[in-house]
């Protein structure tokens, strides 16, 4: 797949040249005008001459490796230089990091606007730098590009696959753990998405609990603890995969597998996707969210308006997320793109 997302690498330049030229604002509500300066050309500047950076919220989070490789072979296709740091989770960090790379003198920069009224500020002085800001997946508002998540919707798409196994496999009634991550302000609403799909498609599904992960290893904990009094639990349900493969592991140590057990999220990272093959898994859908892609066209776009000029409004492409089930994979009937 990386090979095809790499024959879109003209017309997703040209397509950034075309925005760059005449932007568009988010299609849901008109955006205010930046104020910041559309940026001239500069006809000597020599890809080697530039540096994008991508402040990584997290790499130990699978999701935002494929991410960061997709923008480090689109920098290493462009003969630029990517320049990568990892917030580890810490939205100082992240502020910081970005501070650090504004003053190194790259020119671009994306990230993952976590908490985007925290970075309103330095995106805002990164920009009279003349640095490019991007964001991925919780987009921010007042930067130059996004290829922005709709968090709610997302949440909605994973809550509705697994509603549809639980009507299926289990008549509709049954007991359910969310793993959410209602610790991080921008990424509430798609645990709010999933606790909506499960009451509007399966209502006679009891929810236990609904607690924030983040890790594998929080998962787990939760995931053990919830079992301990209710060691009936059919369905645990989450934001991501990168924390639910923790829960899915604790259902499996404590015996909790069979027809009437499973597991979903999103996120279609290649740990989940292994837990499918293993035997008589339980783990039983995904969404995939093409973090690979996304982090290749987020290079693209921000290296057009380096060399073509920033856009006077932001300019937005959206995640379309494609959820699959684990019959559906191994089937081959739907392959992630990645």
């Amino acid at each position: 797949m990386k090979n095809k997302v790499k024959k879109f690498a003209a017309l997703a330049l040209a397509l950034a040249m075309i925005f760059a030229l005449a932007a568009c604002g988010e299609p849901t509500e008109p955006s205010e005008e930046t104020g910041q300066p559309t940026g001239e050309t500069e006809p000597s500047l020599k890809p080697e001459d530039i540096k994008l950076a991508y402040a990584c919220w997290n790499l130990t989070n699978e999701w935002f490796i494929s991410l960061v490789e997709g923008f480090e072979d689109a920098c290493e296709e462009l003969g630029c230089e990517a320049v990568i740091t990892d917030s580890q989770y810490i939205l100082e960090n992240q502020i910081n990091d970005i501070e650090n790379l504004v003053n190194s003198g790259v020119n671009a920069i994306a990230f993952s606007a976590v908490d985007q009224t925290a970075t309103h500020d330095i995106v805002e002085r990164a920009k009279e730098q003349g640095v490019i800001i991007g964001s991925t997946a919780q987009y921010q508002e007042n930067g130059n590009y996004a290829f922005a998540l709709d968090e709610y919707d997302y949440g909605y798409i994973i809550g509705k696959n697994a509603a549809e196994w639980v009507n299926e496999q289990l008549g509709g009634e049954g007991t359910y753990l969310l793993l959410s991550k209602d610790n991080t302000d921008s990424t509430i609403a798609r645990g709010d998405g999933i606790q909506d799909a499960m009451e509007e498609f399966c209502p006679n599904m009891t929810l236990v609990a609904r607690q924030a992960a983040d890790t594998a290893d929080t998962a787990y904990n939760i995931a053990d603890s919830v079992l301990q009094t209710t060691p009936d639990l059919n369905l645990v349900v989450g934001t991501e995969d990168s924390c639910v493969i923790g829960a899915y592991r604790a259902m499996i140590a404590a015996g909790a597998v069979g027809d009437d057990r499973a597991c979903f999220s999103g996120d279609a990272v290649s740990e989940v996707l292994a837990a499918m093959k293993e035997e008589d898994s339980i783990y039983r859908g995904s969404v995939d969210l093409i973090p690979y892609t996304c982090g290749y066209e987020t290079a693209m776009a921000m290296y057009d308006m380096v060399v073509n000029g920033a856009p006077d409004e932001c300019v937005y492409e959206w995640f379309e997320p494609a959820a699959f089930t684990k019959e559906e994979y191994l089937s081959g009937e739907y392959s992630p793109i990645g």
